[in-house]
């Protein structure tokens, strides 16, 4: 007989085990869980932040390049 249970999608599994954690944290460091995940949250924004800008400082600066080049035909 298959253990149905046991074969659950991957974000459930995954929310198990935040779950999981969270609680045992919880119950041995008040304050450090709600620290952690804000800091991760934080540092994945600032990630993403910083690489779109860095995208659009280099779409920028080839626009710029081309205007350049425009000018001195």
């Amino acid at each position: 007989m298959p253990m149905r249970g046991y074969h659950l999608p991957m974000s459930q599994a995954i929310n198990f085990t935040i779950v999981n954690d969270a609680t045992y944290y919880k119950s041995h460091t008040p304050n450090a869980l709600a620290f952690d995940s804000l800091s991760i949250r934080t540092q994945a924004f600032t990630y993403i932040k910083m690489h779109e800008s860095h995208i659009h400082s280099l779409s920028s600066s080839q626009d710029l390049g081309m205007s350049h080049y425009e000018h001195h035909k």
